[in-house]
């Protein structure tokens, strides 16, 4: 038995209805903004949530765990912001965009291992959890292969996060602005860490990078206020943009001898930064790359440096004593505000 799409659409009125256990299919849009139902009972039949059925329910606070569901469709959930928690008993292989976005009440998602051996692939759509401010407790199941773009970002009160080992993709911004989040890791077999992953993530201390990233996307770690340390392994080749800018509590980095490229403003703004090495092999330090890194007192700049950009070491007022290639040449910017008594020493 079939309830068809947008049946029950716009019945503002509608408080409570009861699923018969024979229906198998809730179609699209369904209980679309019933915003006053607060409650709803999803038969053991039902397999998939179509896209929209329960968009704009904004009272409802309460769903009966998901036994035998496989799917839930794009903003099947969105904006139910009364809703409190979420249960899935471990079927499911697709969550779609923004199926639980801007669930500001929801605290709890609970997706249980499947209890087969044939285990599915679970693929996280984009903005799957965008904007659940009180989410603090989430279990991602082992068959988990993707997370979207944007999918946790904003989730503010998420404290930990385990992702599977499984995945194979972290989107861009995935946790951006989680910024309670004190503990992540990154799966071993990930290649690249996406732009703005774990941006505004001010909590988190310490992460590990696997060795089989190859490549540190723009702002990856930007503003990671609390990250004291972190280990790049030697398969890296790039750098971005603004990666760890604004980490102002990172004291060292190792950067390893495969990276060539150094974006822009990588790491700006990092205050405790005392000890930096810049292996051979890195042909561009980008604009700002070192800008305003308080503590900094020493830099030697490798043969293989063809350019440096402009303000790449300015307002590094510990910097006392530079030494680069006799043939290198630099922005007059390059090294404005350091150290009064800076000495720059050209070799060879």
């Amino acid at each position: 038995m079939k309830l068809g799409g947008d049946a029950f659409r716009n019945c503002t009125a509608l408080r409570a209805i009861k699923i018969p256990n024979s229906v198998s299919k809730i179609g699209a849009g369904a209980f679309n903004s019933c915003t006053a139902l607060a409650e709803i009972n999803i038969p053991e039949a039902v397999t998939e949530i179509a896209d929209d059925t329960f968009s704009d329910c904004a009272a409802l606070k309460k769903i009966s765990a998901l036994k035998s569901v496989r799917k839930i469709g794009a903003f099947a959930f969105n904006n139910c912001c009364a809703l409190k928690a979420v249960e899935i008993a471990g079927q499911l292989v697709k969550i779609g965009d923004s199926a639980f976005n801007n669930c500001k009440d929801l605290m709890s998602v609970d997706i249980l291992d499947s209890a087969t051996d044939a285990e599915p692939l679970l693929e996280i759509g984009r903005d799957a959890f965008n904007g659940c401010v009180a989410l603090e407790e989430l279990t991602l199941p082992k068959s988990t292969a993707a997370i979207g773009d944007r999918t946790f970002k904003s989730c503010s009160s998420l404290k930990e996060i385990f992702v599977p080992p499984f995945v194979r993709k972290i989107g861009a911004e995935a946790f951006d602005g989680c910024t309670s989040l004190k503990f992540a890791n990154i799966p071993d077999g990930l290649k690249k860490i996406e732009p703005s992953t774990f941006k505004y993530c001010s909590s988190l201390k310490h992460i590990s990078i696997p060795d089989s990233v190859t490549a540190i996307g723009n702002y990856a770690f930007r503003s990671c206020s609390s990250l004291r340390e972190i280990h790049i392994p030697d398969g890296v080749t790039e750098i971005g943009g603004y990666a760890f800018c604004d980490c102002g509590s990172l004291r060292e980095i190792h950067i390893p001898d495969g990276v060539t490229k150094i974006g822009g403003y990588a790491f700006d703004c990092c205050g405790s930064l005392r000890e930096i090495h810049i292996p051979d092999g890195v042909t561009e330090i980008g604009d700002y790359v070192f800008h305003w890194c308080d503590a900094l007192r020493e830099i030697h700049i490798p043969a293989s440096v063809t350019e440096i950009g402009g303000c790449a070491f300015s307002g590094c007022r510990s910097l006392k004593f530079v030494s680069l290639p006799k043939n290198l040449s630099y922005p007059s910017d390059a090294f404005e505000n350091c150290h009064k008594e800076i000495n720059i020493i050209r070799r060879g």
